[in-house]
């Protein structure tokens, strides 16, 4: 997997015809070094497709972290004929990215859930983390504020039995925390 700089982004990847998949990884990031052998196996298995993988260190391209707004490593970038298609964190099986690579290329995007709320506190800096995911993901949600709404803060510890923020209501299935593998894994992504 080729590794970019910045400067090669626009023609790497966004002035590249077909799909890409970007790795925004470092170099010390253990979960990282678990999804290389995982994006190998791909390239092995995609070879002479319509897909490629390039990496980007984000310890040399900081700006890639606001820019995407990347709140966790790995992350991987996807995009198709220039255009972002999806934004992953975590590590992935090689099934899971089999699925996304296939709804990417054929065009084809799974439905998203029906509802989602998150329930949050100004201060909690994991609830901003999540509806920043939830934004990267263009998944709409209603923001319910425990600290200043009892009634809903009520309604979320008898639900979950759990006072703790975050908590996502989606399509009536509770997540607690910021668990992204949960939270792909109920909106279809």
């Amino acid at each position: 997997m080729k590794n970019i700089s910045q400067s090669d982004f626009k023609k790497e990847v966004v002035q590249k015809k077909g799909t890409v998949g970007v790795i925004v990884q470092t170099e010390w990031c253990e979960p990282c070094k678990h999804l290389n052998p995982v994006i190998e196996k791909l390239e092995e298995e995609y070879k002479g497709r319509d897909l490629s993988f390039v990496s980007v260190d984000l310890d040399s391209n900081p700006s890639f972290t606001s820019y995407y707004r990347i709140a966790g490593l790995p992350t991987v970038i996807f995009f198709k004929d220039g255009s972002m298609k999806g934004l992953y964190m975590g590590v992935k099986t090689v099934k899971e990215f089999r699925e996304i690579i296939t709804g990417i290329i054929e065009g084809k995007k799974k439905e998203g859930p029906k509802t989602v709320k998150v329930f949050s506190t100004p201060t909690c800096p994991y609830c901003h983390m999540v509806k920043a995911y939830l934004d990267q993901k263009n998944i709409s949600y209603e923001d319910i504020d425990v600290s200043q709404d009892r009634e809903a803060a009520t309604e979320m510890v008898q639900k979950s039995g759990q006072m703790g923020v975050p908590q996502l209501w989606i399509d009536n299935e509770v997540v607690v925390g910021y668990d992204t593998a949960r939270i792909d894994q109920l909106i279809g992504q």
